[in-house]
């Protein structure tokens, strides 16, 4: 007879599995979305029309972030705390670039809080499933 105590029965569940996928797919829009800013600012200056200022260092750091919520996604679905506590990094420092690239205080915050309340939601009932 086996005696030795059982790994917990790792199950993601619905509503992980669709933040993971959602925050992949987002992810990668995001990255489309980033990639083509300075060219569509060009086309819109040739139209004629208004043009948004975007700080040269702006779009680096978007890719970057976008990475890292990547490779946070990664750690979350191979149930490791670290992806947790990147992620929730990354949403900090995105918070701040936000700030700084021109967005509004309100807007980003709200932008946190419902992050993190859907984060919250989502691992409600899975954190002790997760590895150190």
């Amino acid at each position: 007879m086996n005696t030795t105590p059982s790994q917990p029965v790792r199950q993601r569940g619905g509503c992980l599995s669709l933040y993971l996928l959602v925050a992949i797919f987002g992810s990668v829009l995001g990255l489309l979305a980033v990639s083509g800013a300075n060219a569509l600012n060009a086309q819109l200056a040739a139209a004629g029309q208004a043009v948004v200022d975007i700080p040269s260092w702006y779009v680096p750091a978007e890719v970057a972030l976008i990475v890292l919520t990547l490779v946070a996604i990664y750690g979350i679905f191979t149930w490791k705390k670290w992806g947790v506590y990147l992620l929730i990094a990354q949403w900090v420092i995105s918070l701040l670039v936000n700030i700084v690239g021109g967005q509004g205080l309100g807007t980003s915050i709200v932008s946190l809080l419902i992050q993190a309340a859907l984060l919250a939601f989502v691992l409600r009932d899975k954190w002790a499933l997760f590895e150190g």
